[in-house]
């Protein structure tokens, strides 16, 4: 068994993939409705790639998308940008690429990022619509892997009406998500786990920079402070969406995740020293997924339950460096 694989339980109807091997016989199974359980090993049998595909219902975790619903990191087959890809090449290895769709030149940097700093891991220039081979990694080891750190220049020879800003892009993955990403890849033409890097790119109007360079003087746009976010987010979904009745328990999850995720950001990089999160009691999903994302970012000092008597037992206090 391994990480990824789609299972069922041989004592209920429930199917799910497996997100972790906590030991020899206990592994941690995330079910249809979007949690995760450990079950023992000998309790859960391996579903067929085949048996999965002829079978499966349109909100399993390997049922193809409806037609029409196409998943946020989803890249249509002609759209243009950088994509980071997870291509399998047996039950264990993915080979990771860099995939540049589109016609501009991309000088690129790709960093590992630890406890110790950021360990170069390749660099170069990818012409339009190719891909590079970045590494091969273990989905034994998924838990294990490093956040990835990207720099990106955009270049196009001859006339350009609008330059894209250089681009720095920081990526970790969450086992809920990633074994939800596969489709064809860009480029690749093949199947892959496959996520958009460049979403966020920013253009800026090559009339702009001429008039900036105008009399062989280059002046300096003023830096854009960062606005500090509120120092208290509740993530109750009612505070987060109107149509919380319409939206199903993974889809809840992943808003409030998304929700928590672009808080801290903006906190860290507005130079907030402290912020709370509301995320409540319920079964413990949320305050988990939390917890593990906390617990990888090199840039927070600490974090604990908040205050009871003034957020309740539903709350985590963080404080960043």
């Amino acid at each position: 068994m391994n990480i990824g694989d789609k299972v069922r339980m041989l004592r209920g109807k429930e199917e799910g993939i497996i997100t972790r091997i906590i030991d020899s016989k206990l592994i941690e199974v995330e079910i249809e409705d979007g949690f995760q359980i450990p079950v023992m090993k000998n309790e859960v049998v391996i579903v067929s790639r085949e048996e999965a595909s002829y079978f499966s219902r349109d909100d399993s975790p390997l049922a193809p998308e409806k037609p029409g619903k196409t998943p946020a990191t989803a890249p249509k087959s002609n759209e243009d940008g950088i994509f980071l890809a997870f291509r399998p090449l047996n039950d264990r290895i993915l080979a990771l690429y860099l995939i540049n769709r589109g016609g501009r030149q991309v000088p690129y940097a790709v960093f590992e990022e630890s406890g110790k700093g950021l360990k170069g891991l390749s660099a170069g220039t990818m012409s339009g619509n190719s891909h590079h081979k970045l590494a091969e990694v273990s989905l034994q080891n998924f838990e294990e892997w490093p956040t990835y750190v990207f720099q990106f220049i955009f270049f196009s020879a001859g006339l350009n009406k609008e330059i894209k800003m250089p681009l720095t892009k920081k990526i970790n993955f969450k086992a809920s998500s990633f074994y939800r990403s596969k489709r064809v890849a860009p480029v690749l033409n093949a199947e892959a786990y496959t996520f958009r890097l460049d979403g966020e790119a920013i253009t800026v109007d090559a009339s702009q920079v001429k008039e900036s360079l105008s009399g062989n003087r280059l002046n300096p746009s003023p830096s854009i402070p960062v606005q500090a976010p509120p120092p208290v987010l509740d993530l109750h979904i009612e505070k987060l969406s109107p149509n919380a009745a319409s939206m199903s328990s993974q889809d809840i999850l992943n808003l409030q995740l998304s929700t928590f995720e672009k808080h801290l950001d903006q906190a860290v990089a507005s130079g907030v020293d402290e912020v709370v999160y509301v995320h409540g009691v319920g079964n413990g999903t949320l305050r988990d997924a939390i917890h593990k994302y906390l617990s990888r970012q090199s840039n927070i000092k600490f974090f604990k339950d908040a205050q009871k008597d003034k957020f309740g037992y539903g709350a985590t206090k963080v404080q960043i460096n």
